[in-house]
């Protein structure tokens, strides 16, 4: 019997710092955990209605007020129209919009890890 799970990890150097991407693809969903050190502050997830036109969206886990999470799992879960929890624990602005430009990068050129 074939797994259902795939597990993809990359990390990139960001301004002089490490950060991981760590994805767990499941059949019609994800989870992305992203960070420098091995914390989940914050969790979100995001789906797409009924009609697959508008995603709905939630924080679980974390802060409410920091809608960095809630935000980018919207974004690829309207991309990829899939279910999507992330755990996005980092909190320097311009580190997480090269990580988020990373994120894309990687997800452009390996969709089938997404």
């Amino acid at each position: 019997m074939a797994s259902n799970l795939k597990v993809h990890q990359f990390s990139k150097c960001l301004a002089g710092t490490t950060v991981h991407f760590h994805v767990l693809q499941l059949k019609d969903s994800f989870f992305l955990w992203v960070g420098t050190d091995p914390d989940m502050n914050h969790l979100a997830l995001a789906m797409c209605d009924a009609d697959g036109q508008r995603p709905v969206s939630s924080t679980l886990l974390g802060d409410f007020s920091n809608t960095t999470s809630q935000n980018l799992a919207v974004k690829l879960s309207t991309r990829t129209k899939k279910q999507v929890l992330i755990s996005w624990n980092l909190n320097d602005t311009c580190l997480s919009k090269l990580a988020e430009e990373a994120l894309k990068h990687e997800m452009d050129e390996n969709p089938e890890n997404f």
